[in-house]
């Protein structure tokens, strides 16, 4: 019953995720394409079991700092409840921190810049953002 009522909240997440609206493009005056701009948002969270301070442990005792920061205009769009931006490299943490991470089914952990992501597979859509673990 725990797996399920667990796999039914990870449904709810990755649905309420994809949910978008769409709004009209501001146009340039020399023509708007009708393209609108799409915002995904979640209000619904799911327990990581991990917090920043622990993941950031596991980076510092496996020599994992240092790593550069995204682009200011970039690392604005990667936040919880939106789509990872496209044109952003899959970059995952080495196998020994992996290792040491929480497993959360149908998610995948990703490093962004200085910080550890959890994305769910196949939406792209970040469940969590953990800054400044790798900094």
């Amino acid at each position: 019953m725990r797996t399920l009522l667990k796999h039914l909240v990870i449904v709810l997440l990755t649905v309420t995720a994809v949910v978008a609206q769409a709004q009209p493009g501001k146009g340039n005056g020399a023509g708007n394409s009708g393209k609108g701009s799409v915002n995904v948002q979640s209000d619904v969270s799911i327990d990581i079991g991990i917090t920043v301070g622990q993941a950031r442990d596991i980076a510092v005792d496996l020599g994992l700092t240092g790593y550069d920061g995204l682009p200011p205009g970039i690392a604005k769009n990667v936040g919880r409840g939106k789509a990872l931006p496209p044109g952003i490299a899959k970059h995952y943490p080495p196998q020994s921190m992996l290792d040491q991470l929480p497993r959360v089914e149908d998610h995948e952990w990703q490093v962004s810049g200085k910080d550890l992501v959890l994305v769910a597979i196949g939406t792209a859509i970040v469940v969590e953002v953990l800054e400044a673990v790798f900094d």
